[in-house]
């Protein structure tokens, strides 16, 4: 089983890895520049994903040294002709749901890393803040956590193998210290593209500023073509939609 939980800052104690028990496969942590990842695989990628990891937060990095707007804007910016390709991606992503481009950036990073090599292994998982990309070539369940407060808490979601690997991203306005407008408990968005989950989780939650606005937002999630589930939790209201069962 997996666990997605709210976003938490960089420096805050990262308290539900400790819940992560997934089946008879290694674990490790690496942590570079802001990106502290958890993996879980059955693969030795270690030190490979240590290496191609420094190599993503370089290319960040560098960029937020040229472009600091990049780093600061919470809205889209403009494609340019010269950007690296995750640095495009992130901006794609960000523009689709009108939000700026480091509300992907957890994603980003997850996303890449697991495009990489999850062919090399039978499962792998990559934990980014509470932002996931899962590939398993068994069914895979997530625990859906959204603090000690929550009313509505531990749910259990299962996503067929088929729709493996896939970006589980959450977002909450209660919990953590990422920037969210919205009151939500928790908003959890599934897509192929990892980034567009994650913005689309910010994005989403900002607008969840009271139960009320459940319906709406369910609906909008829907006109994006790229997403293929939303599970949206406030104060004692809960509305979901998705390929995927609750367990």
């Amino acid at each position: 089983m997996v666990w997605c939980l709210m976003k938490a800052d960089i420096y805050e104690e990262r308290y539900y890895r400790r819940y992560v028990a997934p089946e008879q496969i290694q674990n490790f942590n690496i942590t570079i520049f802001e990106s502290d990842l958890q993996i879980y695989t059955d693969g030795d990628l270690e030190d490979v994903l240590k290496v191609e990891l420094k190599k993503l937060r370089e290319t960040i990095e560098a960029y937020i040294q040229i472009y600091p707007e990049f780093n600061a804007s919470l809205k889209p910016i403009k494609v340019l002709p010269s950007d690296p390709l995750i640095i495009k991606h992130m901006k794609e992503a960000s523009k689709k749901l009108g939000v700026g481009p480091m509300a992907t950036v957890a994603g980003a990073v997850s996303h890449y890393l697991g495009l990489m090599f999850y062919k090399e292994t039978k499962e792998l998982i990559i934990e980014n803040g509470g932002d996931l990309f899962v590939y398993s070539i068994q069914n895979k369940r997530v625990l859906l956590h959204g603090g000690a407060h929550s009313k509505v808490n531990n749910l259990s979601i299962e996503i067929d193998s088929n729709e493996l690997p896939i970006g589980i991203c959450t977002s909450s306005g209660k919990l953590g210290h990422s920037l969210s407008f919205g009151k939500c408990d928790a908003v959890t968005v599934i897509s192929k593209d990892t980034l567009v989950a994650d913005a689309a989780a910010t994005a989403f939650g900002n607008l969840l500023i009271d139960k009320s606005k459940i319906k709406d937002v369910l609906n909008y999630s829907r006109t994006f073509k790229d997403i293929s589930g939303v599970i949206a939790i406030v104060d004692d209201q809960m509305g979901a939609w998705g390929n995927f069962e609750f367990v």
